[in-house]
């Protein structure tokens, strides 16, 4: 028997089997198979990298302003960044202590009397001129408190002529020029830390509900492969995305690829998920907004199963579900499908 020959007597017997399935009502169907998955549920979230705060640079004094660095100057720990004027404070600080003097002479004079009188016998001297002595006495001394109160705060003022960087840090605004009289409390410069980095991540409101506000969820920097920590969350949803917002911060960044501020990162979350199954894309059915598959039984009937989309790709899904590994699925034929009914399978390999 030549191949012409055996080839037309396989092609009448595939007709011959396919007509008996039709006449038995039994569908033809491909079928794919289960596996498991062992990497959880991961979802890719865009973050942006920023600092938690900004640090306001301000006046301490009423003094004009001498001189300040640019905007975009970098800036160490402990670097001026600005200078005022100390003219007027210096002045006012030599007339505060001429003050303290006068006090404390007047102090000694009240105290040195009282002193002299005491040797006087008292019908000599009367009670209301030793109560005026004792009175002035308190008074000074009071007075001399307050002064060097007084004192102290400019002391401290005139430190803070020259103004320094709390930390490591980029000049970002410039609110006052050279030359400017500056008031008291008056915004100088505006400085962006640049070692205290954070990730803020767009959370879409399903994920997180799902997810019980991603309690227990791990993340990992792409770009790195850092770990990194969740520290905060928003409870506010973005009216326009339908999102919320949270904060992530990265653990021993990489010196030698520092995250620059305000650069776009990815993030893969890593959710905690049971259940987990990866099955073929096209195993997939959806009727009325509901996500099924197809599984086989050993007896070669069907059951619908339902699924949960946890991700998916070209080829393949990750699914929720009662799916367990090695379970096999109907990938095509599925159209007219009905619960409990037998099938006839055509194995596809799927990749």
């Amino acid at each position: 028997m030549n191949f012409r020959t055996l080839w037309i007597a396989s092609f009448i017997m595939s007709s011959l089997i396919q007509i008996s399935w039709a006449q038995e009502n039994i569908p033809l169907v491909s079928t794919g198979i289960v596996e498991q998955w062992k990497s959880g549920d991961n979802h890719t979230l865009y973050c942006k990298v920023q600092s938690s705060h900004t640090f306001e640079i301000s006046s301490h004094n009423n003094a004009r302003l001498n001189w300040i660095l640019p905007i975009g100057s970098q800036v160490a720990k402990g670097d001026v960044i600005a200078k005022q004027d100390n003219f007027y404070l210096d002045k006012e600080i030599a007339g505060l202590k001429l003050e303290i003097s006068e006090a404390e002479t007047e102090e000694n004079y009240a105290k040195q009397e009282n002193k002299r009188l005491q040797g006087v016998q008292n019908q000599l001297v009367s009670s209301s001129k030793r109560n005026d002595l004792a009175r002035q006495s308190k008074q000074a001394s009071l007075r001399k408190q307050q002064l060097n109160l007084r004192l102290t705060e400019l002391e401290y003022r005139k430190t803070h002529l020259t103004l320094v960087s709390p930390n490591n840090a980029q000049i970002i605004d410039v609110k006052a020029q050279p030359g400017e009289f500056l008031a008291d409390g008056q915004s100088i410069a505006t400085l962006l830390p640049i070692d205290n980095k954070e990730l803020s991540c767009e959370v879409p409101a399903t994920l997180y509900r799902t997810k019980d506000a991603l309690t227990n969820s791990s993340f990992i920097l792409q770009s790195t492969h850092h770990v990194i920590e969740l520290t905060r969350k928003s409870r506010v949803l973005h009216k326009d995305s339908q999102t919320l917002t949270i904060y992530l911060n990265v653990i021993n960044e990489d010196s030698s690829s520092p995250l620059l501020m305000g650069e776009r990162v990815q993030v893969t979350a890593l959710l905690p998920a049971k259940n987990l199954a990866k099955v073929p894309l096209d195993a997939l059915d959806i009727v009325d907004n509901q996500h099924f598959v197809w599984r086989i039984n050993a007896n070669n009937t069907i059951n619908k199963i339902p699924v949960k989309i946890i991700s998916n790709n070209d080829t393949y899904l990750v699914l929720q579900s009662i799916l367990i590994a090695n379970d096999q699925v109907v990938t095509f034929g599925k159209q007219g499908l009905k619960d409990n009914q037998t099938i006839a399978t055509e194995t596809k390999e799927v990749r």
